[in-house]
């Protein structure tokens, strides 16, 4: 097959990774397409180098322009008001991500729309907008560039993803392009919260592939896909973690990479994005001091190691506290071998991962760690009222600690041998990370699928 696999931006490269490789090693030809926005420029290109050396003449990578024109403001005002119209309406979740929505928008509606009970929301809200602003995207025609070059490269898929988020991009584009000119279409689920934080899918795809039966549900509830589109292939981005990986280094030598006591235990604190927590350094400090109140003196060595979430290192840059370090310095994608087994050393000679709120807590799940969350009031929307941190709580795969004193308890019973989320954690990589079989990737899934969508 002949695969032209739009995505947002090269910075997400990862997400899809080894749905490229998949597809690369079934003998396709796979060219990747990035939008020409300056965070794709300047993004590394290691993730892509490292498919094309194994894939010379199956995988290319490029940037493409989107849609240009004197009306794109106005399509982009639709979408965006299309995003919010469906916060507004999506059941139980925090006000956090509508007020996010809200600074998208321009200056003038802003005023109008912070109180959720007010006139503009409640107009906002009625099926009437949503039909209206649907019809929008529905009679604004596909870009005339794009369409022109999908008839020159005559691909037999357009792969596109995640299409949903803030403002035009490339991969709703060609997408759309791709649905006019009668080519088969594919959207993978990029995240964790991609189908429940993020705007509509403007264009339903002839295959949405999704995680698992939580984001199948989440994909017909909220975006009203037919369940005949979509299929459950697993979390593509976790795919590196499932084969045999090993430290690369002693823990001696791992202790001094990271400036921490080669004799003394640690925990490792996974930083949450800025947009769950613009400021943690308050709390690790809390944590270790409590550490440090243990009458046990196990618990008083005990150090703190910090990987920032790569959004949300610069709290970090003035952060001075004794027996905590940040490493690495500015945070880091897992997005090629390297960083991927940097933090896997990191993970296996922790003694337990500890959050607030961050997908990264998955790879420490996958990995075999023992996990925590602080559960504190002051991230409340960010945890409780936010439907995929619920749906980890649902799973009970980690201890959950309401306080700094208790986050110290709960590490006592882990470094006492106490694992009392363990049969929880593996079942919940069976059913919510691998549903399709633990020895079979999201990755090959995909590419299986895409194969006999092209075939029908």
């Amino acid at each position: 097959m002949r695969v032209i696999f739009v995505i947002r931006t090269a910075t997400t490269f990862h997400y899809f990774a080894s749905i490229v490789r998949a597809l690369c090693e079934r003998g396709h030809k796979v060219d990747v397409l990035f939008d020409r926005m300056k965070r794709s420029r300047e993004a590394t290109r290691e993730p892509m180098e490292e498919i094309k050396h194994d894939f010379p003449e199956g995988f290319s990578y490029d940037f493409t322009a989107s849609r240009t024109g004197g009306s794109l403001r106005w399509i982009i005002l639709a979408r965006e008001l299309s995003s919010y119209h469906k916060l507004l309406l999506t059941k139980e979740q925090a006000d956090l991500w509508r007020m996010a929505q809200i600074k998208i928008l321009p200056q003038k509606l802003q005023p109008l729309l912070a109180e959720r009970s007010s006139l503009a929301n409640l107009i906002l809200g009625t099926k009437f907008i949503g039909w209206a602003l649907h019809l929008v995207e529905r009679f604004v025609p596909p870009d005339k560039t794009i369409i022109r070059s999908l008839k020159r490269e005559k691909p037999d898929v357009v792969i596109a993803a995640p299409v949903n988020f803030t403002y035009s991009s490339a991969d709703l584009e060609y997408l759309k392009a791709a649905k006019y000119l009668g080519i088969p279409t594919v959207v993978p689920v990029m995240s964790l919260d991609n189908l429940t934080v993020r705007g509509p899918l403007y264009v339903i795809p002839d295959r949405l592939l999704v995680w698992n039966a939580n984001q199948a549900k989440e994909a017909m509830e909220n975006h009203g896909i037919p369940r005949g589109n979509i299929r459950l292939i697993g979390a593509t981005v976790f795919d590196g973690w499932f084969v045999k990986l090993a430290p690369s280094v002693s823990a001696e030598e791992f202790a001094g990479l990271a400036g921490i006591s080669a004799q003394d235990p640690y925990i490792l604190w996974l930083g949450s994005p800025k947009n769950i927590a613009t400021d943690e350094t308050w709390l690790i400090s809390r944590v270790k001091d409590a550490l440090e109140k243990s009458p046990d003196e196990l618990m008083r060595k005990i150090q703190i190691v910090v990987r920032p979430h790569p959004t949300g290192y610069r709290q970090y840059e003035n952060f001075r506290k004794s027996g905590v370090v940040i490493f690495p310095k500015e945070g880091e994608r897992p997005s090629t071998g390297d960083a991927r087994q940097t933090f896997y050393d990191t993970i296996h000679y922790a003694s337990a991962a500890v959050n607030i709120n961050t997908s990264g807590i998955i790879d420490a799940i996958i990995a075999g760690k023992p996990a925590i969350a602080i559960m504190d009031e002051a991230y409340h929307q960010s945890q409780e009222e936010t439907h995929h941190f619920r749906q980890l709580l649902q799973y009970n795969v980690f201890a959950q600690a309401r306080s700094p004193e208790q986050c110290a308890e709960e590490v006592k019973k882990i470094m006492a041998g106490r694992d009392e989320h363990k049969k929880e954690r593996e079942f919940f990589v069976k059913d919510f990370i691998r549903p399709q079989g633990l020895e079979i990737s999201a990755g090959e899934m995909a590419a299986r699928e895409v194969e006999k969508l092209v075939k029908r």
